[in-house]
């Protein structure tokens, strides 16, 4: 079973913590923040399974889940060529990659993780001072560096794909309407 592969190759890289997300939420940034302050983030069960996990997985290491519009991360995701690879990563079904099938499997893997007990943040959230010492209380981490040189992107335009995200109002509604703060198990 995949899940207790995951769970032994946790403990055999030394892994201290998990972030997960649907993709084009910051992950890469993140544990890059992580592991700059000393936590071992980015292994290789981590890359090849759990940075874009379909669903909530207990784990014996902290979690934490990135979000944002479901617009805006499918965009970054297509400007960046990672729609189709990040789709293999979520999804639970057998279709073949589409932009309406991708998009349906971010919102099922935001469902599966929005109410489970991780640490969640919005994405724009994540360049926040407050947000990242309120994360580092949560890992038990007393001295932290922020380092804030991520340049958020300038206005995204939905008009290219609206057609694609008429079609997913209610589930954007769903995503937009989770309010901050979001902490461990709330």
């Amino acid at each position: 079973m995949i899940e207790n592969y995951i769970k032994k190759s946790i403990q055999l890289e030394q892994m201290n913590c998990c972030v997960i997300s649907f993709g084009g939420c910051g992950t890469h940034y993140l544990a890059n923040q992580l592991e700059d302050n000393g936590l071992k983030v980015r292994t290789s069960v981590w890359n090849n399974y759990l940075v874009h996990f379909p669903k909530f997985i207990k784990l014996d290491i902290p979690i934490i889940y990135l979000y944002r519009d479901l617009r805006e991360a499918f965009i970054s995701q297509i400007r960046n060529n990672f729609a189709e690879k990040n789709y293999m990563m979520i999804k639970t079904s057998n279709n073949k990659y589409s932009n309406e099938n991708f998009i349906q499997a971010m919102y099922e893997q935001f469902k599966s993780f929005i109410n489970k007990d991780v640490f969640k943040i919005e994405y724009k959230q994540l360049f926040n001072y407050d947000t990242i010492k309120e994360l580092y209380n949560f890992l038990n981490i007393k001295k932290f560096v922020f380092k804030n040189n991520y340049k958020t992107p300038k206005q995204i335009n939905f008009n290219n794909y609206k057609n694609v995200f008429s079609g997913f109002k209610k589930e954007i509604e769903d995503i937009n309407s989770v309010t901050w703060p979001t902490k461990s198990g709330a």
